[in-house]
């Protein structure tokens, strides 16, 4: 399945859906898309990759750059994840690059009801 990527309001808060596979073809349009939700004034940039069954160095390059983009502005950049299972590719993903030390990551929305 090809990249499909949509803003839904979560608790009053825009939220960067992604669903399907993250890969090299696909990583212009991923990067567009964070960069114009990355313009927005917000003070919390959050992105749902529940339901991203694969991502490449491509995909996890674009996390980065804008996890520090936010960075620099002392804004939050949060990763939700409501696939706890922690046998999928991309809990595994980001346990082996350590990236789940770097990145806010979330099971669940929850966090926006004590904002």
């Amino acid at each position: 399945m090809s990249i499909m990527i949509k803003i839904k309001k979560v608790k009053g808060y825009p939220v960067l859906v992604v669903s399907g596979r993250i890969i090299n073809i696909d990583s212009e349009k991923f990067q567009k898309k964070m960069e114009s939700y990355c313009k927005k004034k917000m003070n919390k940039f959050i992105v749902d990759i529940s339901d991203v069954s694969f991502m490449d160095s491509y995909g996890l390059g674009t996390l980065v750059q804008h996890h520090t983009q936010m960075q620099k502005k002392s804004n939050e950049f949060i990763i939700v994840n409501t696939n706890t299972d922690p046998s999928t590719y991309i809990r595994r993903l980001f346990n082996m690059t350590g990236l789940n030390k770097i990145f806010t990551l979330v099971n669940s929305f929850e966090f926006l009801a004590s904002v």
